[in-house]
C-alpha cells in the first residue's frame, strides 16, 4: 500500500500557493461585513463597547476550549476575561488557573496587533496556558495527533522534534516579513503552526489565538467583537477534516483557505445579527433614561430587552414582574403614556404591546 506523504515532508512545503482570485472574492465579502460592523459599533456608548468586547472574548475562550474538549462555565470565563482586561464587572467569581491562563492568552492575542513576533512569542503564550517547568518548551518526543469525531478518527504524525526549532524560525521569519492580507496570513499561520505542532499540548489553542491576532490586524486596530472559534466549534467535524486534508495535499492550500475564510465570513455575519440586538439594547437604555418611570418598570423593560422580547401581553408582564394582573395593566398604561411601549392590537387580555426603540 502506498504510504501517505504529509505536507511537512515535502521540500518546499511552506512555499504555499493559492488561487488569489477565489480567496479574494471571499475577502471582499468579509471586508464589506466588517465595514458594516465598524459603522454600527462606532455609535455604541463606551459601556456597551466594553460589554461587547468582554462578551466576544468570553465566547472565544469558551469555544476554543470546547474544541479541545474542555468545558467551562460562562461565569468563570467572563470573570477571568474581565480580570485580564483589568475591568471590574458585577458578579465576578474566582476561577481555576487553567481558565485564567486561557483568558490571558486570548486577551493578549486581541491586543497590540501591530507588534512584531519575536522568537519567544509562542513560548510566552504557552506559559500563559500552562504553569510548570515544561511550559514554553518545544516538545522533545515524537507526536501523532489523533482526533476522534463522529465515530471516525483522524491521525496525523507531526514533524520530528529535532526539526521544530528550524521550522518555527521559518514560520516566525515569514510572519514578520509577509505583506499579504492579514486574513490570508491568519489562515496560513493557523495551518502552518498546527503542521509543526511544536508543543506537546496547547497547539490548537495557540493556533486559534493566531486567528484572533491576525483578525485584529484586518480590523485596522479595532477590537474584534466576533468569535471565529465559535464558528469552528459549530463545524468541528469539518474543521478537523479540512485540516487533515490540507496536511495530505501539496503546497497549494486554496481549498483550506477558502474553507477557513468562509468560517470568518460567517462569524462576522453572526455578530452583525447580535450587534443589532446590542444597538437595540442601547436605544432602549437611552429611551428609559429620558423618561420618569418606576424602578420596577425600568427593571422589567431591561429584562425584556435582554430576552430580546419586543412583544408581550399584560399577563406576561405580570408574570415577569411578579405582580397582579391589575398592577401590570397600570404599569403598561403608564409606559404607554410615556411613549415607551405601544399597543399592537386589541383583544382584551390577549392584547399585545411592543417596546419602542
Amino acid at each position: 500500500m502506498r504510504r501517505i506523504s504529509y505536507l511537512y515532508e515535502q521540500s518546499d512545503w511552506f512555499n504555499f500557493v493559492w488561487d488569489r482570485d477565489r480567496t479574494g472574492l471571499i475577502i471582499g465579502k468579509i471586508r464589506y461585513e466588517q465595514g458594516r460592523i465598524r459603522g454600527r459599533t462606532e455609535n455604541l456608548n463606551p459601556a456597551m463597547k466594553k460589554d461587547a468586547l468582554i462578551n466576544a472574548l468570553t465566547a472565544e475562550c469558551l469555544a476554543t476550549a470546547a474544541i479541545e474538549g474542555n468545558i467551562y462555565t460562562e461565569a468563570e470565563v467572563k470573570s477571568a476575561v474581565a480580570r485580564s482586561l483589568n475591568i471590574r464587572i458585577p458578579g465576578m467569581i474566582p476561577c481555576s488557573s487553567s481558565v485564567q491562563g486561557l483568558a490571558s492568552l486570548i486577551c493578549d492575542a486581541s491586543a497590540k496587533h501591530d507588534r512584531k513576533i519575536g522568537a519567544d512569542f509562542y513560548q510566552t503564550w504557552h506559559k500563559k496556558l500552562f504553569a510548570g517547568i515544561a511550559a514554553g518548551e518545544w516538545r522533545k518526543e515524537p507526536l501523532t495527533v489523533e482526533y476522534i469525531q463522529d465515530e471516525h478518527s483522524i491521525s496525523y504524525p507531526c514533524p520530528p522534534p529535532q526539526e521544530i526549532k528550524s521550522l518555527m524560525q521559518s514560520l516566525t521569519s515569514w510572519l514578520n516579513t509577509t505583506e499579504i492580507d492579514p486574513l490570508i496570513a491568519s489562515g496560513i499561520a493557523h495551518l502552518w503552526f498546527l503542521s509543526i505542532h511544536p508543543f506537546h499540548d496547547g497547539n490548537g489553542l495557540i493556533a486559534r489565538a493566531f486567528t484572533q491576532f491576525y483578525t485584529g490586524r484586518s480590523e485596522a486596530g479595532m477590537a474584534v467583537y466576533y468569535s471565529i472559534s465559535k464558528r469552528l466549534l459549530d463545524n468541528k467535524t469539518a474543521y478537523f477534516e479540512e485540516l487533515n486534508a490540507a496536511q495530505r495535499r501539496n503546497s497549494d492550500i486554496t481549498a483550506w483557505l477558502e474553507w477557513y475564510l468562509e468560517q470568518v465570513l460567517e462569524a462576522v455575519k453572526d455578530f452583525r445579527v447580535l450587534q443589532k440586538e446590542v444597538v437595540n439594547a442601547q436605544n432602549l437604555e437611552q429611551q428609559i433614561s429620558r423618561k420618569e418611570i418606576k424602578p420596577r418598570q425600568k427593571k422589567i423593560l431591561q429584562q425584556m430587552g435582554e430576552m430580546q422580547r419586543n412583544a408581550f401581553t399584560s399577563g406576561e408582564w405580570a408574570k415577569i414582574a411578579g405582580i397582579s394582573q391589575d398592577s401590570a395593566i397600570r404599569d403598561i398604561r403608564q409606559l404607554m403614556n410615556s411613549g415607551l411601549i405601544q399597543k399592537m392590537r386589541s383583544g382584551g387580555r390577549s392584547t399585545k404591546y411592543r417596546i419602542m426603540r
